[in-house]
């Protein structure tokens, strides 16, 4: 569900379906043509449902192998990994969103287990997580954070076909956004 004003009415527009709506009030600035409008929810994948909480107490008669992530990063280490695959992680709550001492949004690597205090999603088609983190950190308000999840909000991408065109080279630049 991309959002543009290519062959139709408005400034910028969505078209689910047949139905066409403006959407000009969402846009928070300008983009190059090359860039497009697109909803978070479209171009990510919630795998909330993956995270499992552990207690203190159930950590310590762990051994420590694997990283166990909370809302600001890692907090422990554990005996067992949920995720093996490089995921965004975004704190859902904790004195960071407020102190933001701590990037709000950062990638996790490796094998790992996540808890309840940090959303964990996927891109979908192998967008670029690291400009997707890195967005998150500079445009995401505290009090907006929620809106990636019940109002689904604009971002701003570089037009699908050229992104894939020129991510393996800004793979090989690995200072370009840090989130980790």
């Amino acid at each position: 569900m991309f959002i543009t004003s290519r062959n139709l009415p408005y400034a910028y527009c969505e078209q689910i379906g047949k139905e066409i709506r403006d959407i000009s009030d969402e846009i928070p600035f300008e983009i190059p043509d090359s860039w497009e409008w697109c909803r978070f929810g479209t171009i990510m994948v919630n795998r909330d449902s993956e995270r499992i909480p552990l207690s203190v107490a159930e950590r310590e008669k762990l051994d420590k192998i694997y990283d166990y992530y909370g809302a600001s990063g890692v907090i422990d280490k554990v005996d067992k990994y949920l995720f093996n695959k490089p995921l965004l992680l975004i704190g859902e709550d904790g004195a960071n969103l407020l102190l933001r001492s701590k990037p709000i949004a950062f990638i996790a690597k490796g094998e790992y287990w996540v808890n309840n205090h940090a959303h964990v999603l996927d891109t979908i088609g192998g967008l670029y997580m690291e400009y997707i983190c890195a967005y998150i950190n500079a445009m995401v308000t505290v009090q907006s954070l929620h809106l990636l999840y019940i109002v689904p909000i604009p971002i701003a991408f570089l037009n699908i076909v050229v992104h894939k065109q020129i991510k393996p080279m800004i793979y090989k630049k690995k200072d370009c956004f840090v989130c980790d």
